[in-house]
């Protein structure tokens, strides 16, 4: 699928360093800031658990920018492990646990686990909790580098009082609550209308798809020249019902729409399987191209073999037209309509020799032909030279004529199983 969220949350990297920014490394860096403030920049950088810690944040961003499939709640925790592992090695247990913002450390990271793993059933609170937990960790850092210079606080009271009795402490937590509930608003909105233009990419890329091939709209977003008027060659096909118009004069206008449906979503199954350009439709004729004649060949095998067994017991069948050349491939119409196609010499001779293909027969031009005959296996079908004259031509064009067979009863039985198939069938039954 071409629209992914790299459209909205950027690059790998931009994910690493959004992460980095606005989750996994807040922490490091509020705490840098009191470390240096209280002990100094050169104590700071000498202390290796500060580091420690730097490179566990570092860890879970780079886990979490990689993993595209969404956030796990647990993620939160591996920079808490990772940090607790190496620095319980490098200072001990007793030294580790003395400290109590490694205590406050792990309760951040739980209750931010708590808030992700709300996401999916109360995405609003989640959101709201997160923005807290963040802004909250400014007064809680504080909080801690105060009691390294000397604050001492006995009981309930004396920590309620710290915070509610002096205006600057109370402003600062007060402050940080304020800030936490209005990043929470702002980021609601961000993902409420992240996810609508998500959908709405998601749903025009679905209308844009009917008539582009998905590969083709992935190029066109990087480069718009990619749909511009250009010569290139393709190998063309063709193919249409034989005795349709005389049969759709005899059945209801519903019948005769569920037979071209189905008769189109067998041939884009193969068209796709053999990697062909979007096919397009008109009435009951299929166009579409190939960048190589075997693989156009190999599907229009393919197609007759199973477009011939839903299609027989209705009493119709299908013939196809192949030729390879030079065609101008790109977008053409007015300002308001336009349309992704080929034109060109190619492009008529492919739908000229499909004019003449009979019931179950691949007409193949002689430079395509020349182009497969050896290097695709054609001893098991009945194939013949043939001089047809082609609308538009003055001279006749030698073609190919591959004469195919419905597959075995078993293979048919089973390739004649589609449910609108059924249905009609029966009708037909009953009627007859």
């Amino acid at each position: 699928m071409f629209t992914d969220k790299t459209v909205l949350y950027g690059t790998r990297a931009q994910r690493f360093i959004r992460e980095f920014t606005t989750h996994s490394g807040i922490f490091w860096l509020f705490d840098t800031v009191s470390n240096i403030g209280v002990d100094g920049v050169l104590a700071y950088i000498t202390y290796p658990p500060q580091w420690v810690m730097l490179i566990a944040a570092l860890v879970q961003s780079w886990i979490i920018s990689r993993d595209e499939r969404g956030f796990h709640w647990w993620y939160v925790f591996i920079a808490p492990t990772l940090y607790t592992i190496v620095d319980i090695g490098i200072e001990g247990w007793s030294v580790y646990f003395a400290e109590s913002y490694h205590i406050f450390y792990w309760i951040w990271a739980a209750l931010m686990g708590i808030a992700y793993r709300l996401n999916h059933s109360m995405p609003a609170l989640s959101v709201f909790l997160r923005a807290v937990l963040l802004a909250i960790l400014l007064p809680a850092i504080y909080f801690f580098a105060e009691l390294e210079n000397g604050v001492i606080l006995d009981n309930v009271s004396d920590l309620t009082a710290y915070w509610f009795d002096d205006s600057a402490h109370f402003f600062i937590l007060f402050g940080a609550i304020v800030l936490g509930v209005v990043l929470g608003t702002i980021n609601l909105l961000r993902e409420h209308f992240e996810k609508l233009l998500y959908d709405l990419a998601t749903y025009f890329e679905e209308i844009a798809s009917w008539s582009f091939d998905k590969s083709l709209i992935q190029q066109a977003y990087h480069n718009h020249d990619v749909l511009q008027l250009r010569r290139i060659e393709r190998t063309v096909l063709f193919m249409d019902i034989r005795g349709f118009t005389s049969w759709s004069e005899a059945h209801q206008p519903d019948e005769v729409v569920q037979i071209v449906n189905v008769f189109y979503q067998t041939a884009e199954a193969v068209i796709k399987e053999y990697r062909g350009f979007k096919i397009q439709m008109t009435g009951d004729e299929i166009m579409t191209r190939f960048d190589s004649p075997e693989a156009a060949v190999q599907a229009a095998l393919q197609i007759q073999s199973k477009v011939a067994a839903v299609l027989k017991p209705f009493g119709l069948s299908a013939g196809i037209g192949i030729h390879t050349g030079e065609v101008v491939e790109g977008l053409v119409g007015g300002k308001q309509t336009r349309q992704y196609g080929i034109f060109g010499d190619t492009v008529n001779t492919a739908a000229r020799l499909q004019s003449q293909a009979r019931a179950n027969e691949i007409v193949i031009s002689d430079v395509t032909w020349q182009r497969i005959r050896h290097v695709m296996p054609f001893k098991d079908l009945p194939i013949e030279k043939r001089l047809v004259t082609l609308k538009g031509k003055a001279d006749p064009m030698l073609a190919i004529v591959i004469q195919t067979t419905l597959p075995p009863l078993k293979q048919r039985a089973s390739q004649a199983t589609h449910p609108t198939m059924l249905a009609l069938s029966r009708d037909k039954t009953n009627q007859d």
